[in-house]
């Protein structure tokens, strides 16, 4: 790093921070603990994309392209005033970051201020950058190729440099942030899946608020989650004990069968209508928002479910079953609002909600 000119040797500095090696394949990587560095540095604002709303943009494209920033942060030179805070101390002495390094609170964000400055002629036109992460989408092997030259010629006159090694081009099917990107749809990762299906029976809650982590993340393919996963977050709470029982067993196993079978989730059409599909039970809420395609064939778009309040605990099987539909809608009122829709509830009791008036409060408020 000291002959690339990334890090440089100081003699005095009034800032330091210790080194730490993290493990990274058969080797380390050497990163700098900024913990206290970050506790006093001013936060910087600007909008890191949402993922979903990344992955929503795909719809039409069928090939895909990924480019990879070579060491996507180093890439960004430090201000002469902060490089003196970026020192950091070892046995060969201290050494200041010329370059932007990884650990900085503030890193990713200008990361991300600076791409998205680089791209703006072309973002969410046919190109998309989430950090040091670029996807090109087109419909057309014509039309791509002109889109690889667009945002190549636009890196090289910021002065950014890809990784061929690691980026992906004219791919029909590719891995971006996790995913598996198609012009079907989206899907987990598979060697992210078999992470979790390889995970051993937790024992501790640390170990299980890990393996709900990872479960979490992939949450939107796998319907009625919640509901499933709700015992084992009853013992993941601070005043709870962790006592392994055999229902937590049975939703353990539950939650990997799940994940190994979990659905490909098609790209929202705005042009066709969409069908809620919403149902409750004394654990949960949940909801499926759809769409039939040319075929005929229901596809699933987004799955979202949610544990019960206290309060929603006592409420009465019809009203969970409204809750669930009122919440399903304004859940998704981006996709529904000032579209034709259709709600589906396996509650046949709700149907006379519109059509007779009710004493219950609570309905007629959701009503």
């Amino acid at each position: 790093m000291i002959q690339r000119g990334i890090v440089e040797r100081v003699r005095h500095a009034r800032w330091s921070s210790p080194v730490v090696l993290v493990p990274k394949g058969e080797g380390y990587r050497m990163c700098v603990d900024y913990r206290a560095l970050n506790k006093v540095t001013h936060t910087e604002r600007h909008p890191i994309p949402i993922i979903t709303e990344v992955l929503e943009q795909l719809q039409g494209a069928c090939l895909f392209s990924v480019l990879d920033l070579t060491k996507g942060f180093w890439q960004i030179p430090m201000e002469a005033g902060s490089r003196e805070k970026t020192v950091f101390c070892t046995k060969k002495g201290k050494f200041a970051w010329n370059y932007m390094p990884f650990g900085l609170k503030n890193a990713p964000v200008i990361f991300q201020k600076v791409i998205d400055g680089v791209l703006d002629p072309v973002r969410y036109k046919f190109a998309i950058p989430y950090i040091d992460d670029i996807i090109i989408y087109s419909k057309t092997k014509d039309e791509h190729i002109q889109h690889l030259k667009a945002v190549a010629a636009l890196l090289k006159e910021a002065g950014l440099k890809i990784n061929a090694e690691k980026s992906k081009f004219l791919r029909s099917e590719v891995e971006y942030l996790g995913h598996v990107i198609s012009a079907d749809g989206v899907r987990p990762k598979e060697k992210n899946i078999a992470k979790i299906l390889n995970i051993a029976t937790p024992r501790t809650v640390k170990q299980l608020r890990a393996f709900l982590g990872m479960v979490n993340y992939y949450r939107d393919f796998v319907p009625h989650i919640a509901q499933k996963a709700a015992c084992l977050y009853e013992i993941t709470k601070k005043y709870s004990s962790f006592k392994w029982l055999p229902e937590h067993d049975k939703a353990f196993e539950l939650l990997k069968s799940e994940m190994e079978n979990n659905c490909t989730l098609a790209y929202p059409d705005f042009k066709k209508p969409f069908v809620v599909y919403t149902d409750a039970s004394g654990d949960g809420l949940g909801g499926l928002l759809c769409q039939v395609d040319t075929e005929g064939n229901e596809k699933i778009i987004k799955c979202i479910s949610r544990s019960l309040t206290p309060a929603e605990k006592n409420y009465g099987i019809t009203e969970l079953e409204c809750l669930a539909i009122f919440w399903s809608l304004n859940k998704w009122k981006y996709y529904l609002q000032g579209r034709e829709f259709k709600v589906v509830t396996d509650h046949k009791a709700l149907k006379w909600l519109q059509e007779t008036k009710s004493e219950n409060t609570r309905l007629t408020r959701w009503k």
